[in-house]
């Protein structure tokens, strides 16, 4: 038995892609379905989708009605001829709640992630939603109401109003004009009719594509879609919208204002060829020669050199069916015409210039090594799979695409410079600021992690069954606690420093040396930790991982790298009130923490407390938290031990700790605020304080519960989602756990309409105050799924795997298996839950942002 496992392995390892999974396989039914299954006898978690070949482009005759999106939110979960939406819930819930849909320009595509031997429920229920959906009037008016909201928000957001605006302008004469969830004018027209009638039309055989991928037998999937999708009739498809492959259009220049803006852009759109253009490839190329990184040409140029710009990034994007364009978005506040005439002059300078070979070789190796790091899941490669039959009717079309860049040459650049960059047909769009005139599961997914200490440095292996990447992270203890007096932001400017260069090489040749290979280095501050992350493929570990130490170690910034990243701070620090949510918060930090709190600050600092920071603060910043420091490092790899060895050698080895004072930081004793907001939103946070640490395994996954009973952690289940967003309330509502230091908090946050904010208050209290009394076991039974499901689902993702494990770490000082969770999560009951929303929370913290009456704003009961 066991040399016939051993050869299934070897047969399985011989087949795999250059991914870890073995290459998709592709069948075609006779009624036009198309099947694409994708093994991988290691998961444990399950991925199953259905793409329909329709989006807002194949909308005729409700053009700019946004149908396609409409369909998607009645389709998913919806009522069909077989049930009804409620069991829907219950059925998605107990395969642990990961289910969604998304809609594009060209199509949309519903999944359900789910344990490997529910696959079979997970295809079925695809399959009724897409084949015979049948929703109430009720759901009808209830989602069109979600919608109308959804439309409210994405027009309160200042990218989705920068890319709407120039895609209106630019697509005059094309559906990409209009945005995939509609204008509201042509949404309030349609019926329920009117989506009978496109869903029967366009959700037919020919238009669907299912992908089923993880721990599956290929035979049994092929036999179920067979008898399920496959017994659908055959019948043809509706023409899909395709216009000319290019577009000759003369320069124009307009000029936008939004009043939502607080920092100037500049958009430049070159028109040029379709996706199946052979000038694709040259142009994508030279879209991420002149604005991937840091080390890029024009971010070189205008951001760190000439500093004319604090952010440049540069798209070629060319749809499926019409023609692209090549895009420069420009944050700056110089004049229009001379940033305009200078982004010209530096790309006309291409049409004869030859590019260095190692420009272009390093370029081509960052697109094939960012197309590899980029199927970093199970899932993720699903759905590409997906997307690829989408674009290019072939499951590998991406892994296609990213081949094609090695036969491009400096000749084939200067040739799409002379053809389509030219300012005969440059389009610009300035945007500018406009003042308001108004004030269950028993397998491990992983081999046993292992954790070791070494040096008084904590170590964390995570064997990584792919081996083309490994990844590093480095945990300094110490968030913005760490901030001096006056100089709060230091920690955040120095995590966007790290990586930048370091001593004895030069900023190019540093970063040359990741960027040239698809690696990156990421480096970010929380409140309560800097991590410092190295992402790379294996053949590249020798030649980066030393450098990525140095990083550290050897940690150097000169000053105008110190000032340009010092700017760009400044800048995101003018935009916060462009976010809801990060003005919301820090405005909730201010009046929940004591005067003096550190945690009273922004993460980021102010304007005032950031231009105090000098050169040499940050100098003595990262030296003190490399040397006195607790560090945890995280490793993920094929082959950890290597790894562990150059790290841990490379730290520091003595270290004289520093004592920590601030562990738990003091709450002011208000309990109820009414602020405002500049974003024209109305907003409720509760922010829960617990009265206990969350220090055993069975009080961590109890408050866990606690926020899948209370927003099921995936919409639509959890009290809060069915009594908001499913009575039109809300667009936004979450409850997630959260810690400063050694204090545990649970946030609730909804995002709704001023006018509403004290009955969704009101609401949020009084669902708080039932569980602490009513709570069936149904709910509890759903929430354990959901709950068991995001731990299993962490641990088989490398970009969630070191956080959920060093979270067990933190709180717990060891790791429990999947089997120790799920015991666990059996043992607790209603009434343990009860008795931990009685006994452990403290009274909620209430700010109301906008509100625009305060009535009902005193009804405060929640955890009280």
């Amino acid at each position: 038995m066991r040399k016939l496992f051993l050869i299934v392995l070897l047969l399985f390892a011989f087949n795999q892609s250059s991914f870890g999974f073995v290459e998709p396989k592709v069948h075609h039914l006779k009624n036009g379905v198309t099947l694409v299954t994708v093994v991988d006898p290691l998961a444990a978690i399950n991925s199953s989708y259905v793409f329909v070949r329709t989006g807002s482009l194949f909308e005729t005759p409700w053009m700019g009605a946004g149908l396609s999106h409409f369909l998607e939110h009645l389709v998913a979960g919806g009522t069909t001829g077989y049930r009804d939406e409620s069991e829907y819930r219950s059925i998605i819930d107990g395969l642990g709640g990961a289910s969604n849909a998304y809609t594009t320009y060209d199509h949309t595509a519903y999944y359900i992630k789910s344990p490997a031997k529910d696959t079979n429920v997970a295809l079925e229920v695809l399959y009724e939603w897409v084949s015979s959906a049948n929703w109430s009037i009720d759901e009808y008016k209830r989602e069109k109401g979600v919608i109308l909201k959804e439309m409210d928000r994405a027009n309160n957001n200042v990218f989705r109003q920068i890319y709407q605006e120039v895609q209106t302008r630019f697509y005059k004469d094309s559906p990409y004009r209009y945005p995939v969830i509609g204008y509201k004018d042509q949404f309030l027209k349609t019926s329920s009719d009117d989506l009978r009638s496109f869903y029967s039309s366009h959700y037919v055989p020919e238009n669907l594509v299912v992908v089923v991928g993880g721990n599956v037998s290929e035979n049994i999937i092929l036999k179920q879609v067979e008898s399920s999708f496959g017994s659908l009739p055959k019948l043809a498809a509706p023409l899909r919208y395709h216009a000319n492959g290019s577009r000759v259009l003369s320069s124009s220049q307009q000029e936008v204002e939004l009043k939502s803006l607080k920092s100037n852009r500049v958009v430049i759109r070159y028109p040029i060829t379709s996706f199946y253009g052979d000038d694709v490839y040259p142009l994508d190329l030279f879209a991420y020669i002149l604005g991937n990184g840091e080390q890029s040409l024009l971010y070189k140029a205008f951001v760190t050199n000439q500093k004319l710009a604090t952010s440049i990034s540069v798209n070629s994007i060319t749809p499926m069916a019409d023609y692209g364009y090549f895009e420069i978005n420009i944050e700056t506040d110089a004049p229009l015409e001379s940033i305009v005439e200078k982004t010209q002059r530096f790309i006309d300078q291409f049409e004869f210039q030859r590019l260095p070979k190692s420009i272009l070789k390093k370029a081509k190796t960052q697109k094939q090594n960012e197309y590899d790091l980029n199927s970093r899941s199970l899932d993720g490669y699903i759905k590409e799979v997906g997307q690829s039959m989408m674009m290019g009717q072939n499951p590998l079309f991406f892994r296609y695409y990213a081949n094609q860049f090695k036969s491009v040459n400096s000749h084939d650049i200067n040739q799409i410079v002379k053809r389509y960059l030219t300012p005969k047909k440059r389009q610009v769009y300035h945007f500018k600021n406009k003042q308001s005139t108004t004030a269950k599961i028993a397998n491990q997914v992983l081999a046993p992690v292992k954790i070791t200490t070494k040096n008084n440095i904590v170590v964390i292996t995570i064997p990584e069954s792919n081996d083309t990447i490994f990844q590093v992270s480095i945990q300094f203890e110490g968030g913005i606690t760490k901030d001096p007096q006056g100089k709060e932001g230091l920690g955040f400017l120095t995590s966007q420093l790290i990586g930048k260069k370091i001593k004895g090489i030069t900023r190019d040749h540093f970063q040359n040396q990741f960027e040239s290979r698809g690696a990156s280095i990421s480096s970010s501050l929380s409140h309560n930790n800097l991590t410092v992350s190295l992402t790379a493929l294996n053949v590249d570990q020798d030649q980066l991982l030393p450098l990525f130490m140095q990083a550290i170690n050897s940690f150097d910034v000169d000053p105008d790298i110190f000032e340009e990243t010092k700017l760009r701070l400044i800048k995101s620090i003018q935009k916060v009130e462009e976010s809801w949510f990060e003005d919301a918060f820090i405005k909730l930090k201010q009046v929940v923490f004591a005067d003096g709190s550190p945690y009273q600050n922004p993460i980021k600092g102010t304007l005032d407390s950031v231009n105090n920071i000098t050169l040499n603060d940050v100098l003595n910043y990262i030296n003190a938290r490399r040397t006195s420091s607790n560090i945890t490092v995280i490793i993920q790899s094929k082959n950890p031990e290597p790894i562990e060895t150059r790290v841990v050698n490379a730290l520091p080895i003595q270290r004289a700790m520093e004592v920590d004072h601030i562990l738990v930081p003091e709450l002011a004793r208000t309990e109820l605020e009414s602020l405002s907001l500049t974003q024209p939103v109305g907003v409720v946070l509760h922010l829960s304080p617990l009265k206990i640490q969350l220090n055993s395994l069975n009080q961590w996954l109890r408050i866990q519960l606690v926020d899948a009973i209370l927003s099921g952690m995936r919409y639509p289940s959890g009290l809060l989602h069915s009594r908001l967003r499913g009575e039109e309330l809300v667009y936004v509502v979450h409850t997630v756990p959260m810690r400063f230091k050694d204090q545990d908090f649970l946030l609730t946050y909804a995002l709704t309409e001023p006018s509403q904010v004290a009955l969704v208050n009101k609401i949020i209290s009084q669902s708080f105050k039932e569980i602490r009394t009513d709570i069936s076991q149904e709910q509890l039974v759903l929430a354990k799924s959901q709950v068991l499901f995001n731990r299993l689902s962490n641990r088989q993702d490398l970009a969630s795997r070191p956080g959920e494990f060093n979270e067990y770490w933190t709180r717990l000082h060891y790791i429990p298996s999947v089997q120790e969770i799920e015991s666990e999560l059996n043992k607790i009951t209603v009434n343990d839950i009860k008795a931990t929303v009685n006994e452990a929370f403290l009274k909620s913290r209430v700010i109301l942002f906008n509100s625009e009456s305060m009535q009902g704003d005193d009804n405060n009961e929640s955890l009280r």
